[in-house]
């Protein structure tokens, strides 16, 4: 066993949740120290957290660099007990981003050291939405986009 991971449902403030998994150094403490980098992973349109190039970059961050990964799920976010009415918290359809700004903001409450996102495809087009809608008022230190479309109109 490389690294420990465990999922979690983070209550919304509209009777929701978000399901994010986190997978850290094997030996870290819980809860973990504040000051441990975190990087947030946004896996593309149709991917999970065992995703390949995701499973890839968690296990680096968590094994190599002792940091922690946190991997935002949207394919298992829920605004009612409808499963039939899928939602994103904050918004209309995947790319609103209000799931990963309240991810983002639920972190700070109790991390004060570096975070970071890579988005993957889709999820990096999340990623650059969340931005350019905070722009100097993101709560990242840093983030990355990996072979994200960025032109999402009909003629394309």
């Amino acid at each position: 066993k490389l690294a420990k991971r465990r999922t979690e449902h983070i209550a919304t403030p509209g009777g929701g949740a978000i399901e994010v998994e986190y997978v850290e150094p094997i030996n870290l403490p819980y809860p973990p120290p504040s000051n441990i980098p975190i990087i947030i992973i946004l896996h593309g349109i149709t991917g999970n957290s065992r995703e390949p190039y995701t499973e890839q970059a968690a296990l680096h961050i968590a094994v190599e660099k002792r940091w922690r990964a946190v991997i935002l799920n949207y394919g298992k976010v829920r605004v009612s007990n409808d499963e039939n009415r899928p939602c994103i918290h904050g918004g209309h359809n995947l790319m609103d981003g209000g799931d990963l700004n309240f991810l983002i903001s639920h972190i700070r409450k109790y991390h004060n050291g570096f975070l970071a996102a890579i988005g993957y495809s889709m999820g990096g087009a999340k990623l650059v939405q969340y931005l350019s809608r905070t722009r100097e008022h993101s709560n990242l230190d840093a983030a990355c986009i990996v072979s994200s479309p960025l032109d999402f109109t009909e003629k394309n």
